[in-house]
């Protein structure tokens, strides 16, 4: 059974986990790139059904279709990265355009 030394000391600590404003402001950017990501997914999910489409009656796609549609699965990638604190670095528009 713990003893009230270390409950005390996670309770300390916890508290300073609560006012820890780098935390909070964090969370406010997890739920940003939440929407980000919703919104990238659809889009992705409508590139997909033109890529098919576009390959079933032309039957090649266009490189440059290609490109869009690795980028955007790239950044949706960095997005999932950061959400999961397997980053700290803030995918667009914070940085680059995943190329």
């Amino acid at each position: 059974m713990p003893n009230n030394e270390n409950r005390n000391e996670d309770w300390n600590a916890l508290k300073t986990r609560l006012k820890d404003s780098s935390l909070w402001q964090r969370a406010l950017f997890m739920l940003l790139f939440s929407v980000f990501v919703m919104m990238a997914q659809s889009i992705l999910g409508m590139v997909i059904m033109a890529l098919f489409l576009i390959r079933l009656f032309s039957g090649q796609i266009p490189e440059s279709f290609l490109k869009m549609a690795a980028s955007l699965s790239r950044y949706i990638y960095q997005i999932y990265r950061y959400l999961t604190f397997n980053t700290e670095k803030q995918p667009f528009p914070f940085s680059a355009w995943p190329a």
